[in-house]
This record gives structure tokens, C-alpha cells and sequence, in this order.
């Protein structure tokens, strides 16, 4: 199973697009909201594999980071900014994951992430151990 996490501010222009894209490809979607006061939270609900929790912003992406890993419970996650978007070429008949250890900084993983789903065209997610 696979958990995605996204910390998330006054995104309403871009969930839905980010959440369509990804959304065959999870189990659940563990969305961090640091204080929206537009339409995010409200957009998020309506996505029956998502969970909202709402976190006071501390100037720290690692702290609402650490809290959205808090609630996952799957063997896998995955972590995107609300911005990303995942091709269209990628659906459930290619789909493929690659497990990788945790190693390094989370923003290392998510660009290697990011670079061999571009290069190789299939899923990468990272096995979650806590």
C-alpha cells in the first residue's frame, strides 16, 4: 500500500490537478494544511482517500513534514508538492515501484524520485519503516 504526503497553503488552484494525476496510484493521501484560507481543505475533502490535518506553520517545512509521516500507515510513501503534476503516460497497467532505503534528506529523495520517473517512466516510492 502507498501513502502520499503534501504540506499545503492556499493551493486551491493546483489540488485537484495534482490530486487527479496521482490519485490511481495510492491508498491514501495525507495532506498537511498550515493555515489555508481559501478553498484547499474544502477541495481535499472531497477525495474520499484523503485526510486533511491542520498544523500551525513553524517556519520549518521539516516539522509539518515530520507531522504529515506521523499519520502514515502504509508499507510505502511518497511525498509531492502540490504543484506536481504525474504524466498521463503513467497508469495502472505500467505502473511499477522501486523500492529505495532511506538515506540522505527527503529533498534529495524526492528529486532522485523525481528524475528517474521522468528518465524511466514508472513510479518511484520510498518503503516506510517508523
Amino acid at each position: 500500500t502507498i501513502s502520499l504526503t503534501l504540506i499545503a497553503k492556499n493551493e486551491e488552484k493546483h489540488i485537484k490537478q495534482c490530486f487527479d494525476s496521482i490519485y490511481p496510484f495510492v491508498d491514501k493521501i495525507i495532506l498537511v494544511d498550515t493555515g489555508s484560507t481559501d478553498n484547499t481543505i474544502e477541495i481535499a475533502k472531497t477525495y474520499d482517500k484523503c485526510e486533511v490535518h491542520s498544523f500551525k506553520w513553524r517556519d520549518d517545512f521539516s516539522k509539518a513534514r515530520n507531522y504529515a509521516l506521523s499519520f502514515v500507515d502504509t508499507d510505502y510513501w511518497m511525498w509531492l508538492d502540490l504543484d506536481d503534476i504525474i504524466k498521463k503516460y503513467i497508469n495502472n497497467d505500467n505502473k511499477k515501484i522501486l523500492p529505495r532505503r532511506m538515506t540522505g534528506t527527503c529533498a534529495k529523495h524526492q528529486r532522485d524520485i523525481a528524475n528517474e520517473v521522468k528518465k524511466a517512466r514508472f513510479m518511484a516510492f520510498i518503503p516506510f519503516t517508523k
